[in-house]
């Protein structure tokens, strides 16, 4: 056997690959249709100059805090290509992709994701927060902009709206030049950290997709209104190792219910937190779990309990791997893969040469 790596032994250290990211909600949010007389933004609203280009963003406080899968929101990052994220500071993106875009700007809203352009001569990007506590809306306007980059007119004006207290999104068409449309290909709905929300077919009746992106639309209807409405029982969100032992850990996360109560379901890696593992119980926003096997990975899953047998989605995975034990000398390690402590020990590529330690090889 030919040792090339150096070899820590982790009996004491252990090792902790807990997952922090938020579970994506975008997927369970209810979608409806309306009419409403699109009506631009007045004189009054704030100009956002920085937008009007190709590819472009620049960011804009939402004016109250507004919750997405979850998460508390106060500023958005505004895109030229159609879309806002809730990372502030992030950059725009000519490629359309709700299912399986980058997080650097996930999780995001969508009226009109394509290669569009702010620069035709009547183009104004502006934003305003109207109305009172707790009823506040944000709205962000994309007034007379070109679809898609290459049009050498402006075709359309749309806004995506975000509503205080029942954190609903809004958007509104205003389809100012169909004849104006050059090469669209465009995607409309929510992205978020795991999961999205896809509007298929932008016509009579459109409908939406939590499994497939539709990403060719190439048209939109003048006064027409899609709603998003967050479900009433919210998963819970960013799962969290704070304590890792050999047979325990303690795990917490975020809720806007932090009183709960919350089940906790876990197990082997690959489990199905709906027909196998162990669950527990906890009616606030932590909880300790023991009887656990040392040097093993286990997955968890988190959900809100809302009453009446109605349960928020499970939020998860979140993995994490207990402490080794300590071993008794003399001590024997036969890196294969009946070994009961192989999974105490981990690989430093100290020379950076890219070769890894194979250590199930038995010839």
């Amino acid at each position: 056997m030919k040792v090339k790596k150096l070899l820590t032994h982790l009996f004491y250290v252990g090792f902790l690959f807990a997952s922090l990211s938020a579970f994506g909600q975008a997927g369970d949010y209810t979608f409806s249709i309306s009419t409403s007389s699109y009506t631009p933004l007045g004189v009054t609203a704030t100009h956002l100059p920085g937008v009007e280009a190709d590819f472009a963003s620049d960011d804009a406080p939402i004016g109250f805090d507004f919750v997405f899968e979850g998460n508390i929101y106060d500023s958005v990052s505004v895109a030229s290509d159609g879309f806002i994220s809730f990372v502030v500071g992030s950059s725009a993106a000519t490629t359309n992709d709700l299912d399986n875009g980058s997080s650097v700007r996930r999780p995001l809203a969508a009226p009109l994701w394509d290669d569009l352009d702010g620069r035709a001569n009547t183009s104004y990007a502006s934003y305003e927060t109207s109305g009172s506590a707790p009823n506040r809306v944000f709205t962000f306007e994309w007034r007379d902009w070109e679809w898609r980059y290459n049009s050498s007119d402006s075709v359309v004006s749309f806004q995506v709206k975000l509503f205080e207290t029942t954190n609903a999104i809004e958007f509104h068409y205003d389809f100012v030049n169909p004849g104006g449309v050059n090469s669209p290909s465009a995607s409309i709905g929510l992205s978020g950290a795991t999961t999205f929300l896809s509007v298929y077919d932008t016509s009579a009746t459109p409908v939406v997709s939590n499994l497939t992106e539709y990403s060719t639309i190439d048209s939109v209807v003048t006064n027409r209104v899609f709603t998003f409405t967050p479900p009433s029982c919210i998963a819970p969100s960013n799962g969290s190792f704070t304590f890792v032992g050999t047979d325990s850990v303690e795990i917490g996360w975020n809720s806007l219910t932090p009183a709960g109560p919350f089940e906790i379901a876990y197990g082997a890696i690959g489990f199905d937190p709906n027909s196998g593992g162990s669950v527990i119980t906890s009616n606030n926003d932590t909880s300790g779990v023991g009887g656990l096997v040392p040097g093993s990975n286990y997955e968890f899953y988190i959900r809100l309990d809302c009453g009446g047998g109605s349960f928020s989605s499970w939020a998860g995975p979140f993995s994490v791997g207990t402490l080794c034990l300590a071993q008794s000398v003399p001590f024997t390690e036969t890196f294969n893969s009946n070994s009961p402590t192989q999974v105490c020990w981990t690989v430093l590529n100290a020379n950076n040469d890219g070769d890894a330690w194979n250590m199930d090889y038995t010839s």
